[in-house]
Protein backbone atom coordinates (compact mmCIF):
# COMPACT_ATOMS: atom_id res chain seq x y z
CA UNK A 1 0.00 0.00 0.00
CA UNK A 2 1.33 3.68 -0.67
CA UNK A 3 2.32 5.05 2.38
CA UNK A 4 0.79 8.37 1.66
CA UNK A 5 -2.92 7.04 1.27
CA UNK A 6 -2.15 4.50 4.20
CA UNK A 7 -1.49 8.23 6.65
CA UNK A 8 -4.39 9.83 4.94
CA UNK A 9 -6.81 6.58 5.55
CA UNK A 10 -5.38 6.75 9.39
CA UNK A 11 -6.36 10.42 9.71
CA UNK A 12 -9.68 9.68 8.81
CA UNK A 13 -10.30 6.78 10.86
CA UNK A 14 -8.75 8.90 13.90
CA UNK A 15 -11.41 11.38 12.53
CA UNK A 16 -14.25 9.73 13.16
CA UNK A 17 -12.74 7.75 16.03
CA UNK A 18 -12.30 4.53 14.27
CA UNK A 19 -9.11 3.26 16.92
CA UNK A 20 -9.23 -0.26 16.13
CA UNK A 21 -8.78 0.05 12.67
CA UNK A 22 -6.77 2.94 12.61
CA UNK A 23 -4.32 0.55 14.50
CA UNK A 24 -4.53 -1.60 12.29
CA UNK A 25 -3.36 0.91 9.61
CA UNK A 26 -0.65 2.19 11.69
CA UNK A 27 0.69 -1.05 12.20
CA UNK A 28 0.83 -1.62 8.21
CA UNK A 29 2.72 1.91 7.65
CA UNK A 30 5.05 1.04 10.50
CA UNK A 31 6.58 -1.59 8.93
CA UNK A 32 6.79 0.07 6.10
CA UNK A 33 8.65 2.21 7.51
CA UNK A 34 10.71 -0.20 9.57
CA UNK A 35 11.78 -2.07 6.50
CA UNK A 36 12.96 1.09 4.89
CA UNK A 37 10.35 2.00 3.30
CA UNK A 38 9.51 6.24 2.29
CA UNK A 39 7.53 8.28 4.63
CA UNK A 40 4.21 9.77 2.97
CA UNK A 41 4.00 12.83 0.52
CA UNK A 42 3.49 16.45 1.99
CA UNK A 43 3.85 15.36 5.68
CA UNK A 44 6.23 16.34 8.75
CA UNK A 45 8.41 13.36 9.58
CA UNK A 46 7.77 13.82 13.18
CA UNK A 47 4.20 14.22 12.97
CA UNK A 48 3.66 10.79 11.35
CA UNK A 49 5.95 9.57 13.72
CA UNK A 50 4.05 11.29 16.87
CA UNK A 51 0.31 9.91 15.29
CA UNK A 52 2.06 6.46 14.70
CA UNK A 53 3.84 6.52 18.17
CA UNK A 54 0.04 7.82 19.67
CA UNK A 55 -1.71 4.70 18.68
CA UNK A 56 0.79 1.47 18.60
CA UNK A 57 1.18 2.12 22.49
CA UNK A 58 -0.89 -0.39 24.71
CA UNK A 59 -4.07 1.11 25.81
CA UNK A 60 -3.06 -0.13 29.38
CA UNK A 61 -0.16 -0.48 31.37
CA UNK A 62 0.64 -4.05 32.97
CA UNK A 63 -0.12 -3.08 36.42
CA UNK A 64 -3.69 -2.30 35.42
CA UNK A 65 -4.64 -5.84 34.26
CA UNK A 66 -3.19 -7.16 37.55
CA UNK A 67 -4.84 -4.26 40.10
CA UNK A 68 -8.07 -5.71 41.45
CA UNK A 69 -10.72 -3.79 39.44
CA UNK A 70 -13.09 -1.11 41.60
CA UNK A 71 -13.85 2.05 39.48
CA UNK A 72 -12.40 3.98 37.23
CA UNK A 73 -12.17 7.76 36.49
CA UNK A 74 -10.55 9.61 34.28
CA UNK A 75 -7.62 11.46 34.94
CA UNK A 76 -9.28 14.84 33.06
CA UNK A 77 -13.17 14.59 33.89
CA UNK A 78 -15.34 12.62 36.56
CA UNK A 79 -16.39 10.06 33.70
CA UNK A 80 -16.25 5.83 34.43
CA UNK A 81 -18.97 5.29 36.89
CA UNK A 82 -20.54 3.18 34.17
CA UNK A 83 -17.59 1.00 33.31
CA UNK A 84 -17.32 -2.39 35.45
CA UNK A 85 -13.77 -4.14 33.97
CA UNK A 86 -10.77 -3.05 32.60
CA UNK A 87 -12.07 -4.75 29.50
CA UNK A 88 -15.27 -2.46 29.16
CA UNK A 89 -13.01 0.62 29.67
CA UNK A 90 -10.69 -0.68 26.90
CA UNK A 91 -13.50 -2.07 24.11
CA UNK A 92 -15.13 1.37 24.88
CA UNK A 93 -11.90 3.35 24.29
CA UNK A 94 -10.08 4.31 26.90
CA UNK A 95 -6.32 5.13 26.98
CA UNK A 96 -3.30 5.10 29.47
CA UNK A 97 -5.26 2.76 31.86
CA UNK A 98 -3.19 2.36 35.34
CA UNK A 99 -4.50 0.82 38.14
CA UNK A 100 -3.08 1.09 41.94
CA UNK A 101 -4.22 -0.40 44.97
CA UNK A 102 -3.26 2.54 46.91
CA UNK A 103 -5.44 4.96 45.49
CA UNK A 104 -8.41 5.59 47.85
CA UNK A 105 -10.75 6.57 45.83
CA UNK A 106 -10.72 4.28 42.66
CA UNK A 107 -8.38 1.57 41.44
CA UNK A 108 -7.85 2.87 38.06
CA UNK A 109 -6.91 5.96 36.44
CA UNK A 110 -7.43 6.48 32.39
CA UNK A 111 -7.87 8.91 29.85
CA UNK A 112 -12.36 8.15 28.89
CA UNK A 113 -12.94 8.48 24.89
CA UNK A 114 -14.45 12.11 25.09
CA UNK A 115 -10.80 13.09 26.51
CA UNK A 116 -9.30 10.96 23.67
CA UNK A 117 -11.33 12.48 21.09
CA UNK A 118 -10.05 16.03 22.70
CA UNK A 119 -6.27 15.18 22.80
CA UNK A 120 -6.97 13.44 18.90
CA UNK A 121 -8.51 17.07 17.85
CA UNK A 122 -4.88 18.64 19.16
CA UNK A 123 -2.87 15.47 17.42
CA UNK A 124 -4.40 16.24 14.24
CA UNK A 125 -3.73 20.29 14.39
Amino acid sequence: MDPTSCYQIILELIETHDYPEARTYAVILHNWLTNRGFYPDGYELERVDHVLAALLKPACAPNAIRTRFQSITCYDCDAGQDISSVKQAIDEGWTEIVGDEDLTATSHLGTCPICRMRQDQELLM
